[in-house]
């Protein structure tokens, strides 16, 4: 069984298979138990660099590792080709596991959005009071308004009288102290 894994030609694939598939399923599971931010990637960087970004990594490396070994293995034993044609196995599975890992980057990186709102969205928004706003000049309270589908809670005075709780407000303007000034509606 063992000389089907590590013979004379089989050890130049069965090694980058089982290495590149313990690394890459010990990366796997610091990532669901530490979460992504844990520093246990090397990427070549973010955001700026587009696809190179998204080819060189820690586990576009071991894709390739896997593919590569995993692909030749299979042309070696499991179809009997002879080393030159299982290498040119190799490299296309190599090949097609990186292109998996890069379609799942990509899909993973398009579903995070940025929860921010700019303020200057909630000009003419309507809203509830839920902490009392005191009159012009004595303090802030607090308003929630809905914005699309998103509810942004913010800091906020008046330029007339007390507005209670639950009072149904609009926002006048949005300040340089990214507070905003409401009145009611």
């Amino acid at each position: 069984m063992l000389s089907l894994f590590f013979d004379a030609n089989a050890i130049w694939f069965t090694v980058p298979a089982l290495l590149g598939t313990l690394l890459f399923s010990i990366k796997l599971l610091l990532m669901l138990v530490l979460g992504d931010d844990a520093g246990v990637d090397v990427d070549a960087g973010h955001g700026g660099l587009g696809v190179g970004s998204e080819f060189i990594s820690v586990q576009a490396f071991l894709a390739l590792l896997m593919g590569f070994g995993w692909g030749g293995l299979g042309a070696l034993k499991g179809f009997g080709w002879g080393l030159g044609a299982s290498i040119g196995m190799g490299v296309v599975g190599a090949v097609i596991m990186m292109a998996i890992m890069v379609i799942t980057m990509r899909s993973m990186r398009s579903l995070s959005s940025s929860g921010n709102i700019a303020l200057d969205a909630l000009q003419g928004k309507t809203g509830d009071v839920t902490v009392a706003i005191p009159a012009s000049g004595k303090g802030q309270g607090e308003v929630r308004l809905i914005v699309g589908d998103r509810e942004r809670i913010c800091y906020a005075t008046t330029d007339g009288h007390d507005l209670p709780s639950r009072s149904r407000v609009r926002v006048a303007r949005v300040n340089a102290d990214n507070t905003v000034t409401v009145e009611p509606v």
